[in-house]
């Protein structure tokens, strides 16, 4: 049977965190909001209370590899970062997140009519691309075609 629930994305940055969240059937993501100097334990309660209040079941968190498919330093310091949600039983599902920020960007640019956002926008690149990550997701765990899979997983 497809696992049919919402899920939460994250994109963990330096500075902010992108947040989305998939509908109820968990096949679509949605850019839900971008978080700024949130500390691990801040984090932590803040997504205990979004999968509270979301019904959703799981945290899907891109981990940044590196051009040659190894893990770096970053990816190292997302693993710590969310090391708080794990060990609160939350279950996190880390996801390659290569490029996700820059089609983000690219489809903000587009959606936008090709004009660059700007200084003055609140960088919402960061939710789309948390949206674009757990989207990712949620279409490698439908079949093919995009429809989630039939019978027995």
């Amino acid at each position: 049977m497809p696992d049919l629930s919402r899920k939460v994305g994250l994109d963990i940055g330096e500075r902010r965190i992108g947040v989305a969240v998939s509908d109820a059937l968990g096949m679509m993501a949605h850019p839900h909001e971008v978080l700024v100097g949130c500390d691990p334990g801040r984090l932590a309660e803040y997504v205990v209370g979004l999968l509270e209040k979301t019904g959703a079941d799981e945290v899907i968190v891109g981990l940044p590899i590196t051009k040659s498919g190894k893990e770096g330093l970053q990816a190292e310091a997302v693993r710590g970062f969310v090391e708080p949600l794990r060990s609160r039983g939350v279950n996190v599902v880390f996801r390659d997140e290569r490029l996700s920020t820059v089609e983000a960007r690219r489809r903000l640019a587009e959606a936008s009519g090709g004009k660059p956002g700007g200084r003055r926008r609140a960088k919402p690149d960061d939710a789309v691309a948390a949206a674009l990550i757990l989207q990712g997701y949620l279409e490698s765990k439908a079949g093919p075609g995009g429809e989630p899979p039939e019978g027995p997983e």
